[in-house]
């Protein structure tokens, strides 16, 4: 089986017969002018996105791949200015941060009302445009285009303290990522530095771990994995670097450029995603280029990746992307015309997604004519997809 480029089809193959299905249509239509933001919840239920202009907005994926619109959040009478990032996090991924170009950083959350449940501004407004929120809520981390990240605690909501700072960067900071769970923080500069610092002592953070330094290029985004194992930095031209890390120290690095398996394209690296992949333990990497294609790795060995090809582009050309960290291979990427996609990254997902969308109503006539290898859903109402004892009525 394989799935189309542009996710709208898959393909089943049974000798010299071919047989095409289409997908359910993934895509949503967002504000006019687009995203420039772009967030998953880490259990894959919820994407938040923003503008230039509007509210943030809610969506909630369907089983068919769908894209259904729940709601979206207020500002809480402030104009804030541009969206620049969106981070979830908190326990259960019940906490939402938004920077914002004026300086000010709204948190919600989302499931329980629209309205900010803070506040918070960095000094002298500098504009918030990258963030990162601890996996159980007690931290925020805010860069700056001067270089510097602003440290929020949130252990007391109605009563956050002033923020701590972390300098050291000379360019702007647009890569922020907690490692694994709240006292390692790595961070990413368009200077090429990558560091991680130790947050045991939120008020006074120490340099822990220093992967690259300035003009390097490495920095320009980043995004680790759930666990805080893997961490990946954007570079120039289409290229990623990948460190595998234990405490205290990277064991491996890994390389991966452009026309390493996974597409072709010598765009600059402007986002990155960590997701899961097709296996348990597999890591799923994206990297969105300058180019609008966003190309894939998988790992199923540690600081060993293969390319799993090339998405968006062309009409679909992508400007933001998001992966759920906890949830099956499943992305999201917006364009810059207003629509928001999900792609499945390997053929067993659709598959599974397309059995779910049909459910018990599935016929076995059906399914032999659009998969001449066999059936690939089951008749117990179980949505799943079939195995080699599987009937359908």
């Amino acid at each position: 089986m394989a799935v189309s480029p542009d996710g709208r089809a898959l393909a089943t193959a049974s000798g010299p017969r071919l047989a095409l299905h289409r997908l359910p249509d993934p895509l949503a239509r967002t504000q006019p002018g687009g995203l420039t933001a772009l967030a998953v919840r880490p259990d894959g239920a919820l994407i938040a996105g923003g503008g230039r202009t509007g509210p943030v907005s809610l969506w909630s994926p369907g089983p068919d791949r769908s894209l259904r619109p729940v709601g979206a959040l207020s500002h809480g009478g402030a104009r804030p200015g541009t969206l620049n990032a969106l981070a979830f996090g908190g326990r259960d991924g019940a906490l939402l941060a938004g920077g914002f170009g004026s300086g000010t950083v709204l948190l919600w959350r989302p499931t329980r009302s629209d309205a900010p449940v803070a506040r918070l501004v960095t000094r002298s407004s500098e504009l918030a445009v990258s963030l990162a929120l601890s996996r159980d809520g007690t931290l925020l981390a805010a860069g700056t285009p001067d270089g510097r990240v602003y440290l929020w605690n949130l252990s007391d909501p109605e009563h956050i303290a002033d923020p701590t700072g972390v300098d050291g960067h000379s360019g702007a900071v647009t890569g922020l990522s907690f490692l694994g769970g709240t006292h390692r923080l790595a961070i990413g500069s368009d200077d090429g530095a990558v560091d991680v610092w130790s947050l045991t002592d939120w008020t006074l953070p120490a340099l822990d771990l220093k992967l690259a330094g300035t003009g390097s290029k490495t920095g320009r985004a980043l995004a680790a994995s759930a666990d805080g194992t893997v961490l990946a930095a954007a570079g120039e031209r289409g290229s990623v670097t990948v460190w595998s890390l234990s405490a205290g120290a990277a064991r491996s690095t890994a390389h991966l450029d452009a026309d390493t398996g996974a597409g072709s394209g010598s765009g600059d690296v402007v986002a990155l995603a960590l997701g899961v992949g097709t296996r348990p333990g597999s890591p799923l990497l994206a990297a969105l280029g300058d180019d609008g294609a966003v190309r894939l790795w998988e790992s199923r060995q540690p600081g060993m990746w293969t390319g799993k090809g090339t998405v968006g582009g062309g009409e679909d050309r992508a400007t933001a992307l998001a992966a759920a960290s906890a949830a099956g291979p499943d992305l999201v990427t917006a364009t810059g015309d207003g629509r928001l996609q999900r792609w499945f990254v390997d053929a067993n997902s659709a598959a599974a997604q397309v059995c779910s969308a049909r459910g018990a109503s599935t016929t076995a006539r059906l399914w032999r004519t659009a998969f001449p290898a066999g059936p690939p859903c089951r008749s117990d109402g179980g949505q799943r997809p079939a195995t080699a004892s599987s009937t359908l009525r």
